[in-house]
């Protein structure tokens, strides 16, 4: 992502985007984390569940890669204000 081509509007609009898509997945990832936590521990056949509770957890990394981002969008913010 080249911040540095775009507007201090832009970057404000990306920011909004960016926490709003982040709360949302981070609440849809939880959400299916119990999901699969139930049906590993309440389910005689958990092997499904098992497997969906990997495909989940390993989404964490988007959702990490977003807060990243995020750190990198208001690093930018910052630095353009001050100056």
């Amino acid at each position: 992502m080249d911040l540095k081509k775009k507007t201090i509007q832009q970057l404000e609009t990306n920011l909004i985007l960016m926490r709003i898509i982040s709360i949302a997945l981070f609440l849809v990832l939880i959400l299916n984390i119990g999901i699969s936590i139930y049906g590993i521990s309440n389910k005689d056949n958990s092997y499904n569940f098992g497997s969906y509770f990997v495909i989940v957890t390993g989404a964490f990394i988007i959702l990490l890669l977003l807060i990243v981002n995020i750190k990198k969008v208001k690093k930018e913010l910052n630095t353009r204000q001050e100056s």
